[in-house]
């Protein structure tokens, strides 16, 4: 009798451990298949929503520029170009806030530039901005990052075009913005409390990222200079205004997971939010250890009272 109770104690035992290891299979399988996707799905779209809010920022600045280059005090720019430049000097130490310095420009490409405190002039016709307002007759422009004629720091450039009463372009006005506030715009994106989020322009040129050593330095259409594996076909999709994700390998062999979304009212900036594939598995696969550890807590049980 007691050797016919050991083996059907045997067998329910060797049952149940069998039906706990698939059903331990199972589950992992399906938090695997179920909360990783749901995950990164939730991450594209929080940096999707993300860069529509950096697209509304610079939405802001852009008509911010163009409603004070449409304003009567600028429209004397060409009869009272020093006293227009002291009162644009006025007009940034209430906008310091978000942009660096000021400036106007005359058709002749002399430019006055103001960080509030003093004015400087020079001449900016071979510039970008210059060229495509006056020359191409842009109404504004966005872009060209150079270095700061008073900080010495990059900065980038949005700009508007002047008019007079007979609807004649006569000049430019804008602002320079500090690459140091999108930084601190875009290092705040995180999903959760894991990632960073960093800027690229429409060339690959990173404009922003916690590892200074990679702004303005790093183009992710030549990353794998550098080391990164990935990252180059990832930046193809980038710079044609795809919003996507993808994984790449760091040049310390770890893995990085990126997703990525265009900047609305750029001039063909994204927007990047990188995690680690450490933090982002980090929950699912405490929860798959929790289950483990719980069929190996029952399979004991059983072991020891059979």
């Amino acid at each position: 009798m007691k050797s016919i109770r050991s083996r059907i104690l045997f067998w329910i035992v060797v049952t149940t451990v069998g039906l706990l290891a698939i059903l331990g299979v199972f589950i992992t399988d399906q938090i695997k298949e179920t909360i990783l996707p749901l995950t990164e799905e939730m991450s594209a779209e929080i940096v999707k929503g993300n860069s529509a809010m950096l697209g509304e920022w610079l939405a802001g600045r852009i008509q911010e520029v163009k409603t004070i280059s449409q304003s009567d005090t600028i429209s004397f720019m060409t009869t009272a170009t020093y006293w227009v430049a002291e009162q644009v000097k006025q007009m940034l130490n209430q906008r310091k806030s978000a942009f660096e310095s000021l400036f106007l420009a005359s058709s002749d490409g002399k430019v006055w530039e103001t960080d509030g405190s003093t004015i400087t002039s020079y001449d900016f016709s071979d510039s970008a901005v210059f060229k495509e307002i006056l020359q191409n007759g842009k109404s504004f422009y966005v872009g060209e990052v150079q270095k700061s004629v008073f900080s010495g720091k990059p900065v980038f450039v949005i700009a508007h075009e002047v008019r007079d009463a007979l609807g004649n372009a006569i000049g430019v006005f804008g602002g320079k913005i500090s690459l140091d506030t999108l930084s601190d715009l875009v290092s705040n994106i995180k999903i959760g409390e894991i990632g960073f989020g960093w800027l690229a322009d429409s060339s690959g040129l990173i404009l922003s990222h916690p590892e200074s050593d990679f702004v303005l330095k790093l183009n992710i259409l030549r990353s794998s200079e550098q080391g990164f594996e990935g990252l180059e076909e990832l930046g193809k999709q980038m710079i044609q205004g795809q919003t996507g994700g993808g994984t790449i390998k760091k040049p310390d062999g770890s893995k990085v997971r990126i997703f990525f979304s265009p900047v609305p009212n750029s001039p063909g900036w994204t927007l990047g939010v990188s995690l680690p594939e450490k933090d982002l598995f980090a929950r699912s696969n405490a929860l798959i250890e929790f289950v483990l550890m719980m069929i190996v807590s029952i399979l004991g049980a059983l072991v020891v009272m059979s």
